[in-house]
């Protein structure tokens, strides 16, 4: 079986603070509790570079455009935790909602730049309009 390695998308703080709580932390733990028998890690590399507007009133270009170049990957974390090119195991990107793609490419694109590779995305919903 192989390994698997689930790297979360962090939510903007301010929606976390509002909400009192960050979402894709309770996904991650449902995720673990859910899934005893699989041998999951958990990488968290990414952060956010820059502030990031709330993008519900956000249109499909839009959003393409405000993700754009969002998020930095701890490069520490990263290679200590993920050898790039490691085929023994499957990497997905864990995100609470998918709508339009825009925050996943812009997650993809900052692990590729290190050579990273997904397998695919997990979310907890996703929107009918989501086509990538």
């Amino acid at each position: 079986m192989k390994n698997v390695v689930v790297i979360p998308i962090p939510s903007r703080r301010l929606a976390d603070r509002r909400r009192g709580f960050a979402h894709i932390e309770l996904l991650v733990g449902q995720l673990l509790a859910l899934n005893r028998n699989l041998d999951i890690q958990v990488l968290n590399c990414l952060s956010h570079s820059r502030k990031i507007s709330d993008q519900t009133s956000l249109n499909f270009n839009e959003r393409a455009m405000n993700m754009k170049g969002a998020f930095l990957v701890d490069q520490v974390k990263y290679l200590d935790f993920y050898p790039i090119n490691n085929s023994d195991s499957a990497v997905f990107l864990l995100d609470d909602l998918v709508t339009s793609g825009a925050t996943v490419q812009a997650a993809d694109l900052a692990l590729s730049t290190l050579g990273g590779r997904l397998d695919g995305v997990l979310a907890s919903c996703a929107t009918a309009g989501f086509t990538h």
